[in-house]
């Protein structure tokens, strides 16, 4: 029964009237009983009738018997009064008013109405394939097939968990892990968590990927994200490329600021804020200026996240500290005498999950194997091994009190086929996810993934390290002896008078920069002297005398190479390696001094020509992201050097090598430089190899042997240790003014003792934590859906979805043969197609005026013009693919995804065009082909 205000499909045919193809969803405005009739209105609301003049304002008399009570599609934007809304959910009648869950776009207010009280575009009714059969309404095959395979992937996102589909178009690899800490920091009304994974694991991605999820859902919301000064580029670079977020005025009345935690003042840290970030907050436990301004930022914000390297539970009071920031209503009372009592029980708890998975571990390997019996419950030693592992567990749950706890233990079946290992693992679980200290600091473990190749569920490569290492003589490089030998004598015999804050003043940038380059030495020894620093002459005319010979050898380049072993410094030994050693490589050569950094990129340019590219803070922003497109893009590009910005948070896994002109004084700097090839997404097949140059027998060289030998962060992930890099430095500080000449050697058996207590210790902690996860039933529920997901996010379905986008008005597309590129442009655009299909293309001044398709439009054609200076290029096109392995590795490719406009509106007209759902097929039958 019809009834005004009700949507129905209605035929619009005007050629064929009695057996209509073109069908449009209107609105009931009158019912004639009599005349079995009805007036139709067909709404524009957003004026799309643009391109389908065709469509009527009104039928004034349309039959009853030829329409359909149809219901709007998910996702359809409708008018509720003069408020746009989206449509959530809907309850379809057949002979009664359907009703909807409409989400308005303003303030994501969630109303329940029934369709009289909305108004919806022509094309937003959906069709019905039963009637569409009826009426013998078949569409071709290749529409059909289209829409199946489309169908596939989207069902995955839109039946998947909260959020999921927002993730889906960001340019990252979704991991299971990190799914499981978005949701838990998601799941309660407030946020107030501390991402504290180990290195490499993506704590950034994992807090941009919360941030993305609430301001989809969110309207009119403060957002501060605080983060040291060195990293704002970074930040800025990653939440615009991966996640479509801009400093200030967002989607929905959101605003975003971005800015350093040194300028994060007093009155700022007492505003009200919806949602802060802040970044490497266990950095700011020792300055109580920065601790108490970011604590006060968690007093005043509604949600917090906060990123820290792994706290280590042995070191109390810093674990507590932390804490405070998090939760300072539940922890700026507690005393450390009473946390330290928490702490010792929770080792206790620990220690005994740790003995249980060891026993697990040895039954199912040493004893399950050694089984010849029929059945295995039988053996003496299956029945000792599984007695062992009951009575751990019950000494547990008599340890922890757990009603629920008990209940599981005792519902163990040991008789089981699986000998109840499966229980026993839910149980740990169970254990390590709900009695960890505090549940509100998330540490996501590499453990979980793997590290190296060998293991066949690796996350990442393995680390391998290549010396290259010169001497500092008076027969070899006289002038850097020279240079090299009074700068000694002036710091030993100043070594009495050096206290920690001279050091880190003078002494630490000039030692820095002398094992760097001869330029970047004479620039720190010049502003030491302007902030009043003694040095005594000999030193400043040995430094001039050595950056004379090095002048001498950057100007005959050429000749110089032909004879390295003559004048065997960093400059020529470096080059020589990268021409012979690293020949047809990709590599990333890093330095954290300015001067060097110019000297080396035309030094490298000289010497290699277009094959070297730069990035760095004295280059223009545009020309450095033309560089790191070209590097990412361009095969022939072999060489990127970078400075002290390290890249700001590019993707540079493509190179094979990188290289360390200097060495950092902070391990981290180390870490981070490593980082950017050693990330999630690499071919683990593919190890990341770092070249260290360094003299031998020197201050640098004991740098080189503690950071090597002590900390193996060349061969391994710092993997947990990141919270004591601090007190490193403070040593490595403590050497300088005691025993510059031999302090640090003798530093390094104490710093391998000490990581190795430390590691064995955070080890534990490790399995805790992993074991929280890995057998967690929700864990593995999440592995299951990436795994659908990415099973169907294929190169098939990206090819059907360009093939819809021709089919449905995208015309030709600009697609190169043998790759996963794509180009849409909005001259291609076919309208009559788009009118078979109802394809409603995006707003193309919108989108293309969207910040990150700007910047990938800008460097995409700054290349070619670079490339082809006479070419003209259309400023209305953007290269992109649909491969999301493609499109991670290229900052500047754009990713056409879940909330892109190109892809919406292609994915929207696959599901919902009446094009798709019906059809026929002649296929020749097996009985006629037997006869």
């Amino acid at each position: 029964m019809f009834k005004e205000g009700m949507f129905v499909r209605c035929p619009i045919d005007k050629e064929y009237p009695d057996d209509p193809r073109l069908f449009a969803t209107g609105k009931i405005i009158s019912v004639d009983e009599f005349n079995e009739c009805a007036q139709i209105k067909f709404y524009d609301p957003y004026g799309f009738k643009k391109y389908f003049e065709y469509i009527p304002d009104v039928v004034d008399d349309a039959p009853l018997e030829m329409l359909d009570h149809c219901h709007l599609f998910k996702d359809s934007i409708v008018k509720y009064g003069r408020r746009d809304a989206t449509v959530i959910e809907y309850k379809h009648k057949k002979d009664d008013l359907t009703e909807y869950y409409i989400q308005t776009n303003d303030t994501k207010e969630y109303l329940h109405v029934d369709e009289t009280k909305i108004i919806a575009s022509f094309f937003s009714g959906s069709a019905n394939p039963e009637h569409q059969l009826e009426n013998y309404e078949f569409q071709n095959p290749c529409w059909y097939l289209g829409r199946q395979i489309v169908k596939e992937t989207m069902n995955v996102l839109d039946n998947s968990i909260f959020g999921f589909k927002e993730l889906a178009g960001c340019k990252i690899y979704l991991k299971a892990f990190q799914l499981n800490t978005i949701m838990q920091c998601l799941q309660s009304e407030q946020c107030r968590y501390m991402l504290a994974d180990e290195v490499g694991l993506g704590k950034t991605i994992e807090a941009c990927a919360v941030l993305k999820i609430y301001l989809s859902n969110k309207a009119d919301q403060k957002v501060l994200i605080a983060v040291p000064n060195a990293l704002v580029a970074q930040w800025r670079t990653e939440l615009l490329f991966k996640f479509g977020i801009i400093e200030g005025n967002n989607e929905n009345g959101n605003n975003v600021q971005l800015i350093a935690v040194e300028q994060v003042h007093e009155v700022l840290a007492k505003q009200k804020w919806n949602f802060v970030v802040v970044d490497e907050v266990h950095n700011y436990l020792k300055s109580e200026k920065y601790y108490e301004r970011v604590h006060a930022l968690s007093v005043n914000a509604d949600n917090i996240i906060l990123l820290s390297a792994t706290p280590i539970q042995q070191r109390q009071n810093e674990y507590l500290s932390l804490l405070r920031l998090i939760l300072p209503d539940k922890y700026d009372d507690i005393s450390l005498d009473d946390f330290t009592c928490l702490v010792e029980k929770q080792k206790k708890i620990s220690r005994l999950a740790h003995e249980l998975l060891d026993e697990i571990d040895s039954f199912k390997n040493e004893i399950l194997p050694e089984v010849e019996s029929d059945n295995p419950l039988d053996d003496e030693d299956v029945q000792d091994g599984l007695e062992e592992i009951c009575d751990n567990l019950d000494s547990i749950a008599d340890i922890i009190g757990d009603h629920k706890l008990s209940e599981m233990v005792e519902a163990v079946d040991t008789t089981s086929q699986d000998f109840g290992i499966y229980a026993i693992q839910v149980i740990i679980s169970y254990i390590c996810d709900n009695y960890q200290i505090e549940r509100n600091i998330i540490r996501g473990r590499r453990a979980v993934l793997g590290v190296y190749p060998n293991d066949p569920d690796g996350e990442f490569s393995e680390r391998k390290l290549e010396e290259v290492t010169y001497s500092i003589n008076e027969e070899e490089n006289f002038y850097e002896n020279e240079a090299h030998r009074t700068l000694t004598e002036w710091i030993v015999s100043q070594q009495s008078e050096l206290d920690a804050e001279r050091i880190d003043r003078e002494i630490k940038p000039i030692l820095e920069a002398f094992f760097s380059s001869a330029w970047a030495y004479v620039s720190r020894l010049e502003e030491a002297k302007k902030i009043g620093a003694s040095i005594p002459n000999d030193v400043f005319t040995s430094a001039n005398r050595w950056l004379e010979d090095e002048k001498t050898v950057y100007k005959d380049l050429a000749n110089a190479m032909d004879d390295v072993e003559s004048h065997p410094s960093r400059l020529l030994k470096l080059i020589n390696f990268i021409d012979t050693a690293l020949f047809g490589e990709k590599i990333v050569v890093f330095t954290d001094q300015s001067e060097t950094f110019e000297v080396y990129c035309d030094l490298l340019q000289s010497a290699f020509g277009d094959e070297v590219t730069c990035f760095g803070a004295s280059i223009d922003e545009t020309e450095n992201e033309i560089n790191i497109y070209r590097f990412q893009s361009d095969d022939d590009c072999k060489i990127l050097i970078c400075d002290k910005t390290g890249g700001e948070g590019r993707n540079l896994q493509i190179a094979d090598y990188v290289v360390h002109i200097d060495l950092p004084w902070n391990i981290n700097s180390i870490e981070q430089r490593i980082g950017r090839l050693d990330r999630m997404g690499r071919d683990v097949e593919k190890p990341v190899t770092s070249v260290v140059i360094h003299s031998i027998d020197t201050y640098e060289d004991q740098l080189f042997k503690l950071w090597n030998e002590g900390l193996n962060v060349f061969s391994q992930s710092l993997s947990g240790l990141e919270i004591i890099m601090n007190d490193i430095n403070n040593k490595i500080t403590e050497s300088i003014g005691s025993d510059f000449e031999y302090g640090l050697y003798r530093l390094i058996p104490e710093l391998i003792e000490e990581s190795k207590s430390m590691r064995e210790s955070v080890h534990k902690e490790q399995i805790f934590d992993t074991a929280a996860l890995r057998f967690k039933p929700l864990y593995l529920q999440l592995k299951k859906l990436l795994s659908n997901y990415q099973f169907n996010e294929n190169k098939l379905f990206a090819d059907t979805m360009m093939s819809w986008a021709s089919l449905a008005g995208f015309g030709k597309l600009n697609h190169q043969k043998d790759s996963s590129f794509v180009s849409f442009d909005e001259n291609n655009f076919s309208l009559k197609s788009a009118q078979n299909s109802f394809l409603i293309p995006p707003n193309w001044n919108n989108y293309l005026s969207k910040k990150q398709n700007e910047v990938a439009i800008r460097v995409q054609r700054g290349l070619e013009e670079r490339k082809e200076r006479n070419t003209t290029h259309s400023d209305r096109m953007i290269k992109g693919s649909f491969d999301r392995d493609t499109a991670i590795k290229n900052d500047y490719i754009h990713f056409y995804a879940p909330g892109d406009e190109v892809f919406d509106c292609i994915v929207d007209n696959a599901m919902h065009s009446y094009r798709g759902m019906c059809t026929a097929f002649a296929a020749l039958s097996s009985r006629l082909n037997n006869n």
